[in-house]
Formats: C-alpha cells, sequence, structure tokens
C-alpha cells in the first residue's frame, strides 16, 4: 500500500542541512547551470526551516545495530509516535510489510495516515548520511532534492546501498509535494 505524502513546498528531511559538504557532485553543478538557464533561485533552507516530514531509515538485523535491534526498534517505534503527531514520517526499509504492521500496532490511524513506508535496501541507518539535500525556491512553490555520494567515511564502512536510498525514494515519489 502507498502512502501519499501531503502536499508542501516545505520538506526537509532528518539529514542536517548543515552538515553536507557545499559542493556535492557534478549533478550538482549541472543542476546550478540548469537553474541559472531557468532563472530559478533555489536555497538550502535553515535547519529551524519550518518542516512536514522526517526519513528515517529503519533497523534491521543487517546493519551494525544487530546486537542492539530490540532496543533500537523500540526507540525507532517512539521516535515515529512523536513525529506523526506533528508531522509526516518517511521510513526506507528492506522489510516493509514488518515495519508497517510494528507501526500499525504502536501508531493510531490518524498518525498512520501520515506514514509514508518505502521498501528500499540498505547498508545502515543514518539518514545524514544518505537523505537528498533539500534544496526551496525562492517563492516557496518548489522543492529540489540533491542526490549525494557518501562515502561511507573514507570506504571505512560499506554505503553502496544507503547511496541509493534517496534516489530510490524520488523514483517513488516519497517526497511528492
Amino acid at each position: 500500500m502507498k502512502c501519499n505524502i501531503r502536499a508542501s513546498p516545505f520538506l526537509v528531511s532528518l539529514c542536517f542541512i548543515y552538515s553536507f559538504p557545499f559542493v556535492v557532485s557534478n549533478n550538482f553543478l549541472i543542476f546550478a547551470f540548469e537553474m541559472a538557464q531557468n532563472k530559478s533561485i533555489y536555497y538550502i533552507p535553515a535547519e529551524w526551516h519550518r518542516q512536514v516530514a522526517v526519513q528515517l531509515t529503519w533497523p534491521h538485523a543487517d546493519t551494525d545495530w544487530a546486537p542492539y535491534l530490540d532496543d533500537i526498534v523500540r526507540m525507532e517505534l517512539e521516535m515515529a509516535k512523536q513525529i506523526t503527531l506533528h508531522e509526516d514520517l518517511i521510513v526506507a526499509t528492506p522489510h516493509k510489510e514488518e515495519v508497517e504492521a510494528l507501526l500499525r500496532s504502536e501508531l493510531s490511524e490518524e498518525q498512520m495516515n501520515r506514514v509514508g513506508v518505502y521498501s528500499v535496501e540498505s547498508n545502515d541507518t543514518w539518514a545524514r548520511d544518505h537523505g537528498a539535500i533539500t534544496l526551496l525556491s525562492a517563492d516557496g512553490e518548489a522543492t529540489h532534492q540533491l542526490l549525494f555520494h557518501f562515502n561511507g567515511w573514507g570506504d571505512k564502512f560499506v554505503s553502496d546501498k544507503d547511496n541509493q536510498i534517496s534516489g530510490h525514494l524520488l523514483k517513488m515519489d516519497a517526497f511528492k509535494q
């Protein structure tokens, strides 16, 4: 079942914008050129800017959380409860049905209406390392998500699946306005 994320020009994921390098990739340079050609002005919103959704990548047994999985899942469920009282929640997980069932067991129907669960493979759970960088148009009418490549802290950790999460979420309209 696909859940639509409510329309809004303000979508900023949990990954904190200020922690990312300014030059993202060749895609950023191409996008900047296209913006200049179209005379579009986009900006990176401050971390305190109004947001309507939080992105979580759900922990699973194939991540570093395996020894603590029960504890971290309980913590993620508590986060989901609190987040969905105020805004939408985007969940990326390789175990969509299992995570949806867990969320349904803990959240009200109204809260579940604010949740989008998407089937996406992951190496780890750190959305700040793989979440798209959100740009807002100057008029507040449009957003654009920049994708970037995270190298797992200098290839110390495998991150090939994490680097594909935001692209997959974009294709599945998880960030749809």
